[in-house]
């Protein structure tokens, strides 16, 4: 208009726009939208600026050192009045899974929401919170961009620094284009061989080229921590060779996981001579007033103890069971910590979420955290799905109406051809697309989600104490998701309609979306009880005795992954415990036909498997194989081959 942009927002209306109708207010119940510029009969339709535009452009008029702040209102009428709409379902969902709690924390241009819900005795879901009551969460996941940006402020921010006590970072500049042994041994007194394709820092990053997820060589099928961070640095360039096979050496391909980012945490260690704990308070937390994180053992016991949330699973009949504590620990060092992350309140992680806004909208939190910086949060070289998705160090890079949001949530592991893995999100009305970064999370007794829209300022954290047959953090960010920015749900999965999730066409057009996700959470929940109930059925089979195998006992060892198994007569019965750095817990080793497979002892009427069942330890059988040279157990592994020769009786 008159020679100049605005961004606007499409109107519908009943009847066309009068002259002088420009400049009315747009009002929706108690809440101000913004004002109309123009309009156009046919359609009659209005185009509005929204009041967050108009406030910014009169923040921009004084400058950046104005003390005039666009505040975010907590609790504010809108997002209150979606929530009391929403409740009901998001009871029904929570319910359904039998979560025990789960806290939500939502944002949209000046309004900010928090809501925890509690489990009761009874089984039913009630509304315990409407602030930010700083209960902490292990996320799994969810922490990965705190290591970018840890990674991440050393090579742009320090290593350019002109403070003398950053001087040990000065060798960093430009590293991002380096291979990361190249980085990494010009600083390690203790060498990494070569990766596989030599990836750059930067490729570990986004996730690509980098190392196949070994999850089954750093956790034993009860949870377990195996390797020690000295032994994985020793390993994985033999892993990244082995597995290239795979890719039939192909330089080119895209995996998320945990190994990329525990060598950026190494990376970080040896460059900063500080544990990864202590450099992420000292250089991200602090400086981005992020207060209640928890990230050593010493550190949790200061918390009071109803603002730790306890970790729970569920099993196949809707049992909780409380997940033992000192059973899987995730501290001790760095590989545990970056891969299952620390403790943090859905208040801190909003805060990175707010920091990275601030940076591409307003004046930044700190100054290094520019408008440059969330750029490289929220941007990758690695692009997976034609110009649409790619991973980014802040999730993956997709639009709602896509196949990837859900993508990595625990819904999607339990069942690998679940009739709802091709789920998505609906369309809003206009058809116009929604940016976002999609993150998930889930470690035994946790699961999360979070959704940033950056370009509209909006985000959606949903966090939970409880893995089971629901991911209830999934279903519950997705709800919100439709209802905030008015996502008609999808009509068809796989090709085939299913009215049903709608409701029936009585069921009122403002209903539908959360009819929609309450019964897809039912159907998703019965399908993956079914795979956990079997699961169980197969983890529960008798004992094996050892005197029908006695050839079988013995220390067998895998060279190559640093481990070995101890396969042993305990009371008359085959046992197994897998050794590293550290021991697993004890199990059972009960043949099933041709092979052995490894199965927990029940704990308080529970299996003690972890969620890698669902993953890295799907497959637990182990074929026995003897000759006149040696005796070995062979597992078929999520990437290779697992050779365990005996060595000893």
């Amino acid at each position: 208009m008159q020679g100049g942009y605005h961004h606007v927002r499409h109107v519908s209306l009943r009847t066309a726009l009068s002259l002088g109708d420009s400049g009315s207010w747009v009002v929706q119940g108690s809440r101000l939208c913004g004002f109309l510029i123009a309009g156009s009969d046919s359609p009659p339709c209005g185009y509005m600026v929204t009041i967050e535009d108009c406030f910014r452009d009169i923040k921009s008029l004084f400058g950046e050192n104005s003390s005039i702040s666009i505040t975010k209102i907590s609790g504010s009428p809108y997002l209150r009045s979606t929530l009391q709409k929403l409740d009901r379902s998001i009871r029904e969902i929570h319910e359904i899974s039998r979560t025990d709690l789960v806290t939500i924390h939502v944002q949209t241009r000046f309004e900010s929401l928090f809501a925890t819900y509690h489990l009761s005795g009874d089984g039913r879901a009630e509304c315990i919170a409407l602030n930010n009551d700083n209960r902490v969460f292990a996320v799994a996941s969810l922490f990965k961009p705190f290591i970018a940006v840890g990674i991440a402020r050393i090579i742009d921010d320090l290593s350019i620094s002109l403070n003398g006590n950053h001087k040990q970072y000065a060798d960093l500049r430009g590293s991002w284009e380096k291979t990361f042994t190249e980085v990494f041994n010009h600083f390690s007194d203790v060498k990494i061989a070569p990766l596989a394709g030599d990836p750059t820092v930067e490729n570990l990053l986004v996730h690509y080229k980098g190392v196949d997820n070994m999850t089954h060589i750093l956790f034993a099928p009860d949870g377990s921590p195996l390797l020690s961070q000295n032994d994985f640095r020793d390993i994985v360039s033999q892993f990244t060779i082995d597995t290239r096979k795979k890719h039939n050496n192909n330089t080119i391909w895209a995996t998320c996981s945990n190994e990329n980012y525990i060598l950026l945490a190494l990376l970080i260690q040896v460059v900063s001579k500080m544990s990864l704990p202590d450099f992420l308070k000292k250089y991200v937390f602090e400086p981005l007033g992020m207060e209640h994180i928890y990230m050593t053992e010493d550190e949790l016991k200061t918390l009071e103890y109803k603002l730790l949330a306890k970790p729970y699973t569920v099993s196949a009949n809707g049992v909780s069971h409380l997940v033992v504590s000192n059973h899987i620990s995730y501290f001790a060092d760095t590989i545990k910590f970056a891969v299952a992350s620390g403790y943090i309140s859905v208040g801190d992680y909003g805060i990175f979420f707010q920091a990275i806004f601030q940076a591409l909208f307003e004046k930044p939190k700190a100054p290094w955290f520019n408008e440059r910086f969330a750029k490289r949060l929220l941007t990758t070289s690695c692009i997976i799905d034609g110009q649409n998705g790619g991973y980014t160090p802040c999730g993956i890079m997709t639009q709602l109406y896509d196949r990837w949001p859900g993508s990595h949530s625990f819904n999607q592991s339990i069942c690998q051809n679940s009739l709802y893995k091709d789920f998505i999100l609906g369309k809003r009305p206009n058809a116009k697309a929604i940016k976002a970064r999609y993150l998930a999370g889930s470690a035994t007794g946790w699961t999360s989600s979070a959704y940033l829209m950056p370009e509209q300022e909006a985000f959606i954290i949903v966090l939970t104490n409880t893995s089971g047959a629901l991911d209830t953090s999934d279903l519950i960010s997705k709800l919100w998701l439709s209802e905030i920015f008015d996502l008609q749900p999808a009509k068809y999965i796989n090709g085939k309609p299913v009215p049903a999730f709608l409701g029936p066409d009585t069921t009122p057009p403002d209903k539908r979306s959360e009819v929609h996700y309450v019964e897809l959470a039912r159907l998703i929940y019965a399908e993956n009880s079914a795979a956990f109930q079997q699961l169980e059925a197969e983890d529960s089979l008798p004992d094996t005795r050892a005197s029908d195998f006695p050839n079988i006992c013995g220390t067998y060892v895998n060279i190559k992954m640093r481990q070995s198994l101890q396969v042993f007569d305990m009371g008359g019965a085959l046992c197994i415990k897998l050794i590293g750095s550290r021991e697993s817990g004890l199990m059972r080793f009960v043949r099933i036909g041709r092979v052995f497979r490894i199965c927990s002892f029940p704990r308080n009427n529970s299996r003690s498997l972890s969620i890698d069942c669902f993953g890295a330890w799907r497959n637990r059988d182990f074929e026995f194989k003897e000759t006149d040279q040696e005796a070995c157990l062979l597992r078929k592994g999520l990437n290779l081959i697992d050779r365990f020769i005996r060595t000893s009786f």
